[in-house]
């Protein structure tokens, strides 16, 4: 089933970021093109502080890695080139969360995602799409692969 499995995300044209519109886009895991569900996400990049490499991820084909967890997430997933994640809308990591604790930071859910290119969705949303790929068989193992393709109205 694996290698028949893939994140379908099919941006919102309201999904600018701005002015309080996230969430607005979806994201389906399909297997064999049939989806397992479908939940929100946040898919436009919209933070003040955008550098060269960061910004919305262009509409096409991506391979992404199954991660055990990131700096700031548990199972995380990360997109190659330009190596964007998908992740939550809070902090999961535990160091990460006691660290911003300690700095008096909140730990979320963030009202305003602040993406710099990363695939955001909320807390329950996301770990209900991580649930579905492990009983795929995907493991959050930092060598598992999988498809992620984006879909955005500008460009069809």
């Amino acid at each position: 089933l694996k290698e028949h499995s893939r994140i379908d995300i099919q941006r919102n044209s309201k999904d600018t970021g701005n002015n309080g519109t996230y969430y607005q886009s979806t994201a389906k895991v399909k297997v064999l093109g049939i989806p397992l569900n479908e939940v929100s996400v946040q898919s436009t990049a919209d933070h003040p502080n955008l550098v060269e490499n960061d910004g919305t991820l262009s509409a096409g084909d991506y391979e992404a890695t199954m991660l055990s967890s990131s700096a700031s997430y548990i199972n995380a997933i990360e997109i190659q080139a330009p190596d964007f994640l998908v992740h939550p809308d809070e902090i999961t990591s535990p160091d990460k969360r006691e660290e911003r604790a300690a700095q008096g930071k909140s730990n979320g859910p963030f009202s305003q995602p602040y993406s710099k290119g990363c695939q955001i969705m909320k807390l329950a949303d996301f770990n209900e799409t991580i649930d579905i790929l492990h009983d795929i068989g995907f493991e959050s193992n930092d060598t598992d692969t999988i498809k992620i393709r984006i879909k955005d109205p500008k460009n069809e």
